[in-house]
């Protein structure tokens, strides 16, 4: 699996680490989303530091558009890039 002795945080840290609240980790491991992580035991979870680096690594971009769609958070707005048969749709 890897090197045991990789840093093991809990949630809240990696919550942290990630700049993302502890509610959101849970709501991405209950989708299958976000960073790896480990369940030791019945109940117990934690993410290697390691493991939230590689998902760090993943979220890089080079530009405000992921394949032909716009992100919001780049400042443009994804309405723009609709034809207006889509537009009409989403209305």
């Amino acid at each position: 699996m890897g090197n045991v002795g990789n840093t093991l945080l809990n949630t809240m840290a990696a919550a942290i680490t990630l700049n993302v609240s502890p509610a959101l980790l849970k709501k991405w491991r209950g989708k299958g989303e976000g960073p790896r992580f480990l369940v030791l035991g019945e109940r117990l979870v934690r993410y290697s530091a390691e493991d939230l680096q590689a998902y760090l690594e993943t979220l890089k971009r080079k530009s405000c558009t992921a394949g032909d769609i716009a992100t919001p958070l780049c400042g443009v707005d994804p309405a723009s890039q609709c034809t207006a048969e889509e537009k009409e749709t989403v209305r």
